[in-house]
């Protein structure tokens, strides 16, 4: 009665192999694994042409090529269960193929995953005194006694030496995560020994798939397109060097061992001609198919990885320092392999952050060291979140940087030579950050600039009344007041700059809520300016702005719609009011009677409005668009901006910032943020 272990049934379940894809194939790799290392007994330098064995994938029902997969049967023509081998089976930490990485334990996976376990095997025996062909058959059990039992009657194949090995019976957890499709299950066996497949090393494999018989050497073969083998060095934490050879190859996408195809490009490590940990490469190396039809795969070997996998040959046991170093290195000599589509996708890179760039200006400091920048990028940082994220954490370090320059400076006893130095630095840096944030809030007018533009397109009778309203919300809210806006809820600079810096102004009110007229009239806005600068137009510098907003088109102006005789009511109502508060009440300066009135109409001149205008002192501005007069009685400074001028000079006045800060290659026809071109949209797919 043949006991592997007393502990057998512990053994088996305390072994780590958590239920996936991998788990569910491992006992059918281990079975192949042991058919290479018999072939290689029984063949050695001729393995490759003498060698053979054949996978059979045994389905729920034979007749259904997607229906479950109930086990595998593996038979290979190696030199079979030897007295020696059958011994070393016998035994589970047997060290018998250490020198091949054999740990003695794979065979204790089978009875994880599976219930019933037969092994039939033929060899030569050699009993002191004759030789001659002799055959072993027995089940493998996972319980306390008779763990191996031997069946009766073990009959020599006819084909000779070799080994033929049967697992059914998958334990649901696992059979659950065995892959249905048979491509699938083929390119998962490429992959798991895709170092024996590229070195040219392996024996005839084939897989039979119910009626499906595939030579996985010509699959393979068939595959690959380019192959290249390198030597890399790779520096350790503590200095020690490693040294791995990677086999690089570009081959056809259908090679991806991944069954969803959701990676693309692959990197193998394996120990002893057998892949440990494979792993998708395409955001360290920032690529996906190459040129469309192909992916990397590469395949990495040596000493040190062979040394360093488990018993169980699912995990390398070197620390997560040596395995950042050695993937580092790696990463860097496929990148070298790949330089031409690496190249490429540096320069989509460059394109990325230019459009960044010209979307958000405030990193237009990066301009002079745009290369750098570029190498700075992870290679999976390619999409336009990505290299946005990148150029905020970079203006963060630099303005980080900075502010400790500026403590220093404060702080140096000296102007020494090095003080100078340090001061230049900052003061340029402070300068391209200065033209950056500038250049941020002159693209975003462009934006506004943009809608306004889109606006002006509407012009028929069935919109133009709500284009009035929608001019007006896009200028300033309505109803409200500046108590409770911020300087960035509203547009005034579209029609003029110099709006912006009110004291009160209200939008859509009626009079009697800020001044102590009792009107009910609704001025569109009302400006009202104390001592500033900009609007300073007599002594007392207390300025009053009106602006009206007319409908688009309109020309049906009468008598009792003339928009002269409107702003006259204003203004005579404002200047009779002796206060001026906002809505909490709060008064501001009650000087209304002599203060300054400027008015705004902005209305398309049409031969209505022209009449409107008969009688009243208005010449034509220089570009024709407009009219301004001066009032008197009371007196009021009057234009009237057509909607074109006010789009226009809008556009003129934001050129002019653009031209001052240099901005002149930016594309004003480039996407707005948020949009992505198509190819951007490729690079997005890399994350």
């Amino acid at each position: 009665m043949p006991i592997l272990s007393p502990d057998l049934i512990g053994r088996v379940k305390r072994l780590p192999l958590k239920p996936s894809a991998m788990a569910a194939l491992l006992p059918m790799f281990e079975a192949v694994s042991n058919g290479l290392h018999a072939i290689d007994d029984r063949f050695g330098e001729d393995a490759r042409r003498q060698g053979r064995i054949d996978i059979e994938v045994l389905r729920a029902d034979p007749g259904v090529a997607s229906s479950a997969v109930a086990g595998f049967v593996v038979t290979d023509n190696g030199i079979g269960l030897n007295d020696d081998n059958y011994k070393s089976f016998l035994r589970p930490d047997s060290q018998h193929k250490i020198g091949r990485g054999g740990k003695g334990v794979g065979r204790l996976g089978w009875l994880k995953v599976f219930r019933d376990i037969r092994v039939d095997s033929t060899y030569e025996a050699e009993d002191g005194s004759a030789v001659g062909l002799s055959a072993r058959s027995f089940d493998f059990v996972l319980r306390e006694d008779e763990q191996v039992a031997l069946r009766d009657g073990a009959s020599v194949s006819a084909t000779g030496p070799g080994t033929r090995v049967s697992l059914r019976g998958f334990d649901t957890i696992y059979g659950n995560k065995c892959p249905l499709d048979a491509a699938a299950i083929r390119q998962r066996i490429i992959g798991h020994f895709m170092q024996v497949l590229a070195t040219g090393a392996a024996p005839v494999i084939t897989v039979i798939d119910g009626g499906e018989v595939t030579d996985l050497r010509a699959a393979f073969d068939d595959l690959v397109r380019d192959t290249s083998e390198q030597a890399v060095t790779v520096v350790a934490e503590d200095g020690h060097e490693i040294i791995l050879t990677v086999r690089h190859m570009r081959a056809a996408k259908s090679i991806r061992p991944d069954a969803n195809h959701k990676n693309y490009n692959w990197l193998f490590m394996s120990a002893h001609q057998r892949a440990v940990d494979d792993a998708p490469i395409d955001e360290a190396i920032g690529l996906k198919s190459l040129r469309g039809e192909e992916v990397y795969v590469g395949c990495v070997y040596g000493d040190y990885l062979d040394a360093h996998v488990n018993a169980e040959r699912t995990a390398f046991t070197f620390g997560s320092d040596e395995g950042r170093a050695i993937r580092r290195a790696l990463v860097d000599s496929i990148m070298a392999y790949l330089g031409d589509y690496v190249a490429e996708v540096k320069e989509r890179k460059r394109a990325v952050a230019r459009r960044v760039m010209g979307e958000y200006p405030q990193f237009l400091y990066l301009q002079g060291e745009m290369e750098a920048f570029i190498d700075r990028l992870a290679p999976g940082a390619a999409s336009r979140e990505q290299v946005f994220v990148e150029m905020c954490r970079d203006r963060f370090r630099k303005t980080n940087a900075a502010h400790k320059d500026a403590a220093a400076l404060r702080s140096a006893p000296a102007y020494t030579g090095e003080v100078k130095a340090r001061m230049e630095q900052y003061q340029r840096f402070v300068e391209r950050q200065q033209q950056g944030v500038l250049a941020e809030y002159v693209l975003l007018r462009k934006s506004v600039i943009d809608i306004l533009d889109r606006y002006m397109g509407f012009r028929d009778d069935r919109d133009s009344h709500f284009l009035e309203e929608a001019i007006h919300k896009l200028v300033v809210p309505m109803r409200t007041d500046s108590s409770r806006l911020e300087i960035a809820d509203h547009q005034l600079w579209l029609l003029d700059d110099r709006l912006a810096f009110f004291a009160y102004f209200a939008s859509d009110k009626a009079l009697k809520t800020y001044t102590d007229d009792s009107s009910l009239d609704r001025p569109d806005i009302a400006f009202f300016y104390d001592t500033c600068f900009a609007w300073q137009e007599q002594e007392a510098g207390n300025t009053v702005v009106l602006v009206e907003f007319k409908r688009p088109g309109r020309d049906d102006y009468n008598g009792a719609e003339n928009p002269i005789r409107q702003l006259i009511g204003y203004i005579t109502k404002i200047q009779g009011s002796t206060s001026l508060r906002d809505a909490q009440g709060r008064v501001f300066s009650p000087r209304l009677k002599n203060a300054a009135f400027h008015c705004y109409v902005v209305a398309d001149i049409t031969d209505s409005l022209r009449d409107a205008c008969h009688g009243y002192p208005f010449h034509p501005t220089p570009d024709g668009e407009g009219l301004v007069g001066y009032l008197r009685n009371p007196d009021a400074y009057v234009e009237i901006v057509s909607y074109t001028k006010m789009l226009g000079d809008a556009k003129m006045r934001n050129a002019i910032f653009f031209r001052k800060l240099g901005l002149t290659d930016i594309d004003p026809s480039a996407p707005t943020p948020g949009e992505i071109t198509g190819e951007e949209a490729d690079l997005e797919q890399v994350e």
